[in-house]
């Protein structure tokens, strides 16, 4: 691998949620050759759900094209994904079709004194 071949978009060959592993085919190489098992990106520490024939971003490690990381899928003209989550003034957003929720009104949820919610959410570990 060239130097300048460090970061690669390239197609999702083969993914194992559980191991977080990906191999990647680089479709201007060698279409049927996929690179072996390399770690997936956890942003914020969440898995990421990866399927064949995804479009990932690859940073390669300067040693070869064997070793690197897959960052992940990415949005193409027109094909952005429903839900995000955005950081905001100390704030965390989750936003879907159905709407948004901040983490503050989650928690404010909790802390609610609707009759048996309290017990619920600490039976549950809140």
């Amino acid at each position: 691998m060239v130097s300048d071949d460090v970061i690669r978009m390239g197609y999702i060959s083969s993914f194992d949620a559980g191991a977080g592993m990906a191999s990647v085919v680089y479709p201007d190489r060698d279409a049927t050759a996929a690179t072996s098992k390399m770690p997936v990106f956890l942003p914020f520490g969440v898995g990421q759900k990866l399927q064949k024939d995804d479009a990932v971003l690859v940073v390669h490690l300067s040693n070869g094209s064997e070793v690197g990381i897959v960052l992940g899928a990415f949005a193409q003209e027109g094909e952005a994904p429903g839900t995000s989550i955005a950081s905001n003034g100390g704030d965390i957003t989750f936003s879907a079709v159905a709407g948004s929720i901040s983490v503050s009104q989650l928690i404010g949820i909790r802390d609610t004194e609707i009759p048996g919610l309290k017990r619920r959410i600490e039976a549950l570990g809140g």
